[in-house]
Protein backbone atom coordinates (compact mmCIF):
# COMPACT_ATOMS: atom_id res chain seq x y z
CA UNK A 1 0.00 0.00 0.00
CA UNK A 2 1.24 3.14 -1.22
CA UNK A 3 0.58 6.20 1.67
CA UNK A 4 -1.11 9.09 0.30
CA UNK A 5 1.65 11.22 1.33
CA UNK A 6 4.54 9.29 -0.70
CA UNK A 7 2.70 9.42 -3.89
CA UNK A 8 0.70 13.24 -4.67
CA UNK A 9 -1.73 11.10 -6.90
CA UNK A 10 -2.04 8.46 -9.35
CA UNK A 11 -4.20 8.09 -12.37
CA UNK A 12 -4.63 4.79 -14.13
CA UNK A 13 -2.52 4.38 -17.31
CA UNK A 14 -2.57 2.79 -20.18
CA UNK A 15 0.57 2.43 -22.57
CA UNK A 16 -0.35 2.64 -26.20
CA UNK A 17 1.89 0.32 -28.38
CA UNK A 18 1.32 1.72 -31.74
CA UNK A 19 -1.37 3.76 -33.04
CA UNK A 20 -3.00 0.80 -34.84
CA UNK A 21 -2.63 -1.50 -31.74
CA UNK A 22 -4.87 -2.68 -29.14
CA UNK A 23 -4.30 -0.90 -25.64
CA UNK A 24 -1.83 -2.50 -23.53
CA UNK A 25 -2.09 -2.93 -19.79
CA UNK A 26 0.04 -4.25 -17.28
CA UNK A 27 -0.12 -5.96 -14.00
CA UNK A 28 1.82 -7.67 -11.15
CA UNK A 29 0.58 -11.07 -9.96
CA UNK A 30 1.30 -12.72 -6.86
CA UNK A 31 1.23 -16.28 -5.99
CA UNK A 32 -2.89 -17.52 -5.93
CA UNK A 33 -3.62 -15.62 -9.17
CA UNK A 34 -4.04 -11.90 -6.82
CA UNK A 35 -3.00 -9.22 -9.14
CA UNK A 36 -2.17 -5.56 -8.80
CA UNK A 37 -2.71 -3.33 -11.85
CA UNK A 38 0.46 -0.89 -12.41
CA UNK A 39 -0.72 2.87 -13.04
CA UNK A 40 1.54 6.01 -13.37
CA UNK A 41 1.71 9.14 -11.01
CA UNK A 42 -0.97 11.40 -12.42
CA UNK A 43 -2.64 14.33 -10.88
CA UNK A 44 -5.74 12.73 -8.92
CA UNK A 45 -5.52 11.84 -5.06
CA UNK A 46 -5.59 8.15 -3.80
CA UNK A 47 -8.88 8.95 -1.51
CA UNK A 48 -10.71 11.16 -3.68
CA UNK A 49 -13.71 10.02 -6.49
CA UNK A 50 -11.60 10.49 -9.54
CA UNK A 51 -9.50 8.32 -8.29
CA UNK A 52 -11.40 5.57 -7.58
CA UNK A 53 -13.31 6.32 -10.52
CA UNK A 54 -10.00 5.89 -12.90
CA UNK A 55 -9.27 2.93 -10.79
CA UNK A 56 -12.63 1.11 -11.73
CA UNK A 57 -12.10 2.25 -15.24
CA UNK A 58 -8.83 -0.10 -15.15
CA UNK A 59 -10.64 -2.83 -13.69
CA UNK A 60 -13.04 -3.00 -15.61
CA UNK A 61 -11.20 -3.10 -19.10
CA UNK A 62 -9.09 -6.30 -17.41
CA UNK A 63 -12.57 -7.62 -17.28
CA UNK A 64 -12.69 -7.41 -20.82
CA UNK A 65 -9.67 -8.76 -21.25
CA UNK A 66 -10.30 -11.93 -23.01
CA UNK A 67 -7.41 -13.68 -22.74
CA UNK A 68 -4.12 -12.57 -20.27
CA UNK A 69 -0.18 -13.54 -20.39
CA UNK A 70 1.89 -14.06 -17.41
CA UNK A 71 5.44 -13.73 -17.39
CA UNK A 72 8.06 -14.97 -14.92
CA UNK A 73 11.53 -13.86 -14.20
CA UNK A 74 12.75 -16.91 -16.85
CA UNK A 75 10.08 -15.67 -19.61
CA UNK A 76 7.86 -18.79 -18.73
CA UNK A 77 4.80 -18.14 -20.04
CA UNK A 78 1.05 -19.29 -19.09
CA UNK A 79 -2.56 -17.60 -19.78
CA UNK A 80 -5.13 -16.56 -17.48
CA UNK A 81 -8.47 -15.30 -17.16
CA UNK A 82 -9.55 -12.19 -15.32
CA UNK A 83 -12.12 -13.51 -12.30
CA UNK A 84 -12.71 -11.03 -9.96
CA UNK A 85 -12.06 -7.90 -8.55
CA UNK A 86 -11.72 -8.37 -4.89
CA UNK A 87 -13.53 -5.73 -2.59
CA UNK A 88 -12.02 -5.02 0.06
CA UNK A 89 -12.23 -1.84 2.15
CA UNK A 90 -8.31 -1.58 3.08
CA UNK A 91 -6.90 -2.78 -0.42
CA UNK A 92 -9.79 -2.09 -2.87
CA UNK A 93 -7.61 -2.35 -5.87
CA UNK A 94 -6.93 -6.37 -5.91
CA UNK A 95 -8.18 -8.28 -9.06
CA UNK A 96 -7.95 -12.01 -9.60
CA UNK A 97 -7.07 -13.84 -12.02
CA UNK A 98 -7.76 -18.17 -12.90
CA UNK A 99 -4.89 -19.53 -14.99
CA UNK A 100 -5.67 -21.94 -17.36
CA UNK A 101 -3.14 -24.93 -15.88
CA UNK A 102 -1.97 -25.09 -12.10
CA UNK A 103 0.56 -22.39 -11.52
CA UNK A 104 4.04 -22.80 -8.77
CA UNK A 105 4.39 -20.07 -6.64
CA UNK A 106 6.43 -18.03 -8.30
CA UNK A 107 6.94 -13.96 -6.81
CA UNK A 108 5.78 -11.13 -8.80
CA UNK A 109 4.73 -11.88 -12.47
CA UNK A 110 3.79 -9.68 -14.85
CA UNK A 111 0.99 -9.65 -16.74
CA UNK A 112 -0.12 -8.23 -20.38
CA UNK A 113 -3.29 -8.11 -22.39
CA UNK A 114 -3.31 -6.24 -25.45
CA UNK A 115 -1.22 -5.33 -28.36
CA UNK A 116 1.83 -7.18 -28.69
CA UNK A 117 3.47 -8.84 -26.18
CA UNK A 118 6.55 -8.32 -24.10
CA UNK A 119 9.87 -9.20 -24.90
CA UNK A 120 11.76 -10.91 -21.24
CA UNK A 121 14.94 -10.29 -20.99
CA UNK A 122 17.43 -13.27 -19.52
CA UNK A 123 19.80 -12.50 -16.88
CA UNK A 124 23.65 -13.48 -16.65
CA UNK A 125 25.67 -13.79 -13.39
CA UNK A 126 28.77 -11.02 -13.77
CA UNK A 127 31.80 -12.87 -14.10
CA UNK A 128 34.56 -12.01 -11.55
CA UNK A 129 36.65 -10.87 -14.57
CA UNK A 130 33.40 -8.47 -15.13
CA UNK A 131 33.50 -7.15 -12.48
CA UNK A 132 37.27 -6.16 -11.97
CA UNK A 133 36.64 -4.43 -14.92
CA UNK A 134 34.57 -1.55 -13.53
CA UNK A 135 36.05 1.55 -11.91
CA UNK A 136 35.83 2.05 -7.92
CA UNK A 137 32.84 3.97 -7.49
CA UNK A 138 32.49 5.27 -3.74
CA UNK A 139 29.08 5.22 -2.29
CA UNK A 140 29.71 7.32 0.67
CA UNK A 141 27.83 10.51 -0.36
CA UNK A 142 24.41 8.25 -1.01
CA UNK A 143 25.03 7.36 2.79
CA UNK A 144 25.64 10.16 4.10
CA UNK A 145 22.94 12.37 2.40
CA UNK A 146 20.25 9.80 4.27
CA UNK A 147 22.03 9.86 7.54
CA UNK A 148 21.96 13.55 7.59
CA UNK A 149 17.83 13.26 7.14
CA UNK A 150 18.00 11.84 10.73
CA UNK A 151 16.25 13.70 12.93
CA UNK A 152 18.28 12.43 15.84
CA UNK A 153 21.28 10.36 15.83
CA UNK A 154 20.36 6.78 15.60
CA UNK A 155 22.56 4.02 17.61
CA UNK A 156 21.45 1.45 15.45
CA UNK A 157 23.22 2.78 12.63
CA UNK A 158 26.51 5.10 13.96
CA UNK A 159 28.39 7.13 12.04
CA UNK A 160 30.50 5.09 9.92
CA UNK A 161 29.86 1.36 7.53
CA UNK A 162 31.02 -1.19 5.56
CA UNK A 163 29.88 -2.14 1.52
CA UNK A 164 29.88 -5.32 0.48
CA UNK A 165 28.39 -6.55 -2.61
CA UNK A 166 26.02 -9.16 -2.71
CA UNK A 167 24.48 -9.14 -6.20
CA UNK A 168 25.61 -9.09 -9.60
CA UNK A 169 23.95 -9.74 -12.81
CA UNK A 170 24.26 -8.90 -16.74
CA UNK A 171 21.53 -7.82 -18.84
CA UNK A 172 21.35 -7.30 -22.46
CA UNK A 173 24.69 -7.47 -22.16
CA UNK A 174 25.90 -3.88 -21.91
CA UNK A 175 24.01 -3.33 -18.38
CA UNK A 176 25.19 -4.67 -15.13
CA UNK A 177 22.84 -4.37 -12.45
CA UNK A 178 25.07 -4.55 -8.64
CA UNK A 179 23.77 -4.50 -5.26
CA UNK A 180 26.09 -4.02 -1.78
CA UNK A 181 24.67 -4.61 1.41
CA UNK A 182 25.47 -1.82 4.05
CA UNK A 183 26.38 -2.42 7.48
CA UNK A 184 26.83 0.58 9.89
CA UNK A 185 28.84 0.42 13.01
CA UNK A 186 25.54 0.27 15.16
CA UNK A 187 25.11 -3.12 14.14
CA UNK A 188 21.64 -2.16 11.41
CA UNK A 189 22.72 -4.37 8.57
CA UNK A 190 19.29 -3.87 6.56
CA UNK A 191 20.70 -0.76 3.88
CA UNK A 192 21.80 -1.31 0.50
CA UNK A 193 22.86 0.36 -2.83
CA UNK A 194 21.35 -0.73 -6.14
CA UNK A 195 23.22 0.47 -8.80
CA UNK A 196 22.90 0.13 -12.62
CA UNK A 197 26.13 0.11 -14.56
CA UNK A 198 26.26 1.16 -18.16
CA UNK A 199 29.74 -1.62 -19.50
CA UNK A 200 30.93 0.14 -23.01
CA UNK A 201 31.19 3.31 -21.05
CA UNK A 202 32.10 1.89 -17.82
CA UNK A 203 29.85 4.38 -15.61
CA UNK A 204 26.99 4.35 -13.08
CA UNK A 205 23.59 5.09 -14.80
CA UNK A 206 22.03 5.52 -11.95
CA UNK A 207 22.19 4.49 -7.96
CA UNK A 208 20.22 4.83 -4.99
CA UNK A 209 20.72 3.79 -0.99
CA UNK A 210 17.84 1.81 0.41
CA UNK A 211 16.32 1.06 3.88
CA UNK A 212 13.07 -0.58 4.77
CA UNK A 213 12.64 1.67 8.31
CA UNK A 214 14.71 4.69 7.78
CA UNK A 215 12.78 8.19 8.56
CA UNK A 216 9.06 9.07 7.22
CA UNK A 217 10.54 12.48 5.87
CA UNK A 218 13.68 11.01 4.36
CA UNK A 219 13.70 12.19 0.47
CA UNK A 220 17.60 10.47 -0.05
CA UNK A 221 16.16 6.63 0.46
CA UNK A 222 14.78 4.85 -1.82
CA UNK A 223 13.89 1.24 -1.91
CA UNK A 224 14.50 -0.08 -5.08
CA UNK A 225 15.00 -4.12 -6.22
CA UNK A 226 15.29 -5.82 -10.02
CA UNK A 227 13.04 -9.19 -10.82
CA UNK A 228 12.09 -9.25 -14.47
CA UNK A 229 13.44 -7.07 -17.47
CA UNK A 230 11.46 -6.74 -20.71
CA UNK A 231 10.86 -4.68 -23.47
CA UNK A 232 7.98 -3.33 -24.80
CA UNK A 233 6.97 -3.06 -28.55
CA UNK A 234 7.84 0.24 -29.89
CA UNK A 235 9.01 1.42 -27.33
CA UNK A 236 12.81 1.89 -26.55
CA UNK A 237 14.79 0.82 -23.66
CA UNK A 238 14.55 -1.99 -21.30
CA UNK A 239 12.05 -1.67 -18.35
CA UNK A 240 12.55 -3.43 -15.06
CA UNK A 241 10.04 -4.75 -12.98
CA UNK A 242 11.11 -4.67 -9.10
CA UNK A 243 9.87 -2.76 -5.70
CA UNK A 244 9.36 1.17 -5.22
CA UNK A 245 9.54 2.50 -1.57
CA UNK A 246 10.50 5.80 0.20
CA UNK A 247 12.29 3.58 3.45
CA UNK A 248 9.28 3.62 5.52
CA UNK A 249 7.58 0.45 5.97
CA UNK A 250 5.56 0.89 2.48
CA UNK A 251 6.74 -0.72 -0.55
CA UNK A 252 4.81 -1.40 -3.93
CA UNK A 253 5.28 -3.09 -7.12
CA UNK A 254 6.56 -1.05 -10.36
CA UNK A 255 8.30 -0.85 -13.27
CA UNK A 256 11.03 1.30 -13.97
CA UNK A 257 13.01 2.65 -16.91
CA UNK A 258 16.44 1.29 -16.61
CA UNK A 259 18.62 3.79 -18.37
CA UNK A 260 17.58 6.54 -15.51
CA UNK A 261 16.01 5.00 -13.00
CA UNK A 262 12.52 6.68 -13.39
CA UNK A 263 9.53 4.97 -12.06
CA UNK A 264 6.83 4.61 -15.31
CA UNK A 265 4.07 2.67 -13.19
CA UNK A 266 3.62 1.91 -9.81
CA UNK A 267 1.08 -0.18 -8.53
CA UNK A 268 -1.27 1.50 -5.66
Amino acid sequence: MIRPWLLAALVAITTSVSAAQHVAMLAVVHPGGQAEPLLTPGVFDLASEDFLRHLDSVVNRWRRCTSVMVFDREAKVQTARFQSAIDDELDPHQMLFRFAQPTSAVASRLAWCGGRKPIVLALKKASQRDLERLPAEPVDALIQAALGELREPAAAFGSSWTVERTAADLIAPQYLIERQRVTFSGGDNRGYVFRVWHLPEKKVLWQRFGHPEWSPQASNVHEVSAELFFRLPDRKGILMLGRFGQGWESTANAVYRLDDGAALWIAP
